[in-house]
């Protein structure tokens, strides 16, 4: 089975040619690649054209289908984009499936970004062995997904797990357990701007700067906050976290498993994702030999 992958974000549209030798074996990626992307100016209604751009030169007889991995709502049937933040504007309502197959002439199955990242960590990343496991990303918001039983798990309405509304004490869960949420924590103590998460650690963990432990440690302790809820009405027995600010893994996870212990009075693990970068287009792989059947 091969399939053109993308993964479409907030800033970049990744993609890349993946392939399975046969039923439940590794997936194996055999190229890739990403363009960095201006979402407000591009919009909602363009991006099935951005991506047909992207992989038109890769779609040939050998391409089995295409799999989209997506920031928003997704309705997984139709392939459309059921409600999405301010990020891409005048996304919502747009018809990635419809679309692309009109263009490609190959089934086309779309995911939500953190779905995808989910089963991705599922079916070979941290949480293989896992019978119900919780995933957080943790960027520009807070995304979630949920793997009960080997399934994602979408709701009613496809919109299960949009946890970053979740309302804790201080504001909404993505507001305070973000990067973008450090970011601003920490430019407002210091009085800077033009901050970016790294610059944080950095400042942190090689300079000591007390402001920057602080906010750190203010970070996981509103992570654990979200996570005590979820994991108090989930009962997930693994918690998967990616994004960019997991490349402090070695900081980070130690520190929020001890908090989460305290919070959550049951055994449960923490892990760093495996796959940070390949999560979407390796979930957009396995969500569409999923609905292939």
């Amino acid at each position: 089975m091969k399939a053109i992958c993308v993964d479409i974000g907030g800033t970049a549209i990744k993609y890349g040619i993946l392939s399975q030798d046969r039923p439940e074996a590794q997936v194996e990626i055999q190229a890739k690649g990403s363009q960095n992307l201006d979402p407000k100016s591009l919009g909602g209604p363009n991006v099935p054209s951005f991506v047909f751009d992207l992989v038109q030169d890769y779609v040939d007889d050998s391409i089995d289908f295409i799999g989209i991995s997506s920031a928003g709502v997704v309705d997984v049937q139709a392939g459309v984009i059921q409600s999405a933040n301010e990020n891409i504007p005048n996304y919502a309502g747009v018809k990635l499936k419809e679309e692309l197959q009109g263009l490609t002439d190959k089934p086309v199955f779309v995911d939500n970004d953190v779905n995808c990242a989910s089963l991705a960590e599922y079916k070979q990343g941290h949480a293989k062995s896992a019978e119900v496991a919780l995933t957080l990303t943790l960027g520009t918001g807070v995304g979630g997904g949920l793997i009960y039983q080997g399934q994602v798990f979408r709701g009613a309405h496809s919109a299960a797990m949009e946890v970053g509304y979740l309302p804790l004490k201080d504001g909404s869960f993505e507001d305070l357990a973000s990067v973008t949420g450090l970011i601003k924590r920490c430019e407002a103590r210091l009085g800077q701007e033009g901050l970016e998460g790294k610059t944080i650690f950095d400042l942190a963990l090689k300079e000591g700067n007390t402001v920057c432990l602080e906010e750190i440690d203010r970070l996981v302790d509103y992570l654990t906050d979200g996570l005590q809820v979820l994991c108090l009405s989930l009962d997930p027995d693994m918690v998967i976290l990616g994004g960019g600010v997991m490349a402090q893994a070695d900081y980070l996870i130690p520190r929020i498993q001890d908090s989460l212990d305290q919070k959550v009075n049951r055994p449960l693990t923490v892990k760093p994702a495996k796959y940070l970068n390949d999560a979407g287009i390796l979930g957009a792989f396995f969500t569409g030999l999923a609905q292939l059947g």
